[in-house]
């Protein structure tokens, strides 16, 4: 249990390529219900996973950004999930990034290079699965931090972009399952864990 929250899911498991293509092919078999359960099981553990790391970047805004770790605790678990119509958007732009765009620019990084560079080990990992989640995550760290920081503050954007990059569990799902499915159901129980939360059903 303590490996599955330092390690799945995380930017460990993120950096890890050879893990990454390892469970590529062996989700190739999974049937859609089989992946419906990995992204409930991910989602789950995503909830716990987000939960802590909201209260540890809390903790870090009060001390060195003078924001108040109460609000950042809450902004960091509950933004960008409240909405069903917003996570599915989010993870269909995700689908989008990671089939089409991202690997368009990795074949280009390596196509424009001389060979002996396009060879070099740092490039390979940035044509890699690991590259790959690497881009999106920046992006979406970005964009986070750009839009929270005037609605929110400084310490909830800073906390906000760093749980994207601790966190990037949708993109890990899938370039490990292969398609939307598991990442459409994680980013769902995160939602619903977010409106219970919101009813105080859950303690956060």
């Amino acid at each position: 249990m303590i490996h599955a929250l330092a390690c799945n899911y995380t930017l460990f498991h993120a950096v890890d390529s050879t893990r990454l293509e390892r469970e590529a092919t062996e989700n190739k078999k999974l049937t859609l219900l089989e992946k419906i359960k990995v992204g409930i099981d991910a989602g789950a553990l995503g909830v716990v996973q987000r939960m802590i790391t909201g209260i540890a970047l809390a903790t870090f805004a009060a001390s060195f950004l003078e924001s108040d770790p109460v609000y950042v605790r809450y902004f960091t678990f509950f933004a960008g999930s409240v909405g069903l119509v917003d996570s599915m958007m989010r993870t269909a732009w995700l689908g989008f990034l990671q089939k089409i765009m991202v690997p368009s620019v990795q074949r280009f990084i390596v196509a424009v290079l001389p060979e002996n560079w396009a060879r070099h080990r740092v490039v390979q990992w940035i044509a890699s699965p690991s590259g790959r989640i690497a881009m999106i995550t920046a992006f979406y760290a970005y964009y986070f931090y750009s839009c929270s920081l005037g609605m929110a503050g400084l310490g909830s954007a800073v906390a906000w972009a760093v749980r994207t990059v601790l966190l990037p569990q949708e993109s890990i799902l899938y370039e490990t399952t292969g398609d939307l499915v598991a990442p459409i159901f994680s980013s769902l129980v995160h939602s619903f864990a977010v409106w219970g939360a919101q009813a105080n059903i859950f303690l956060v």
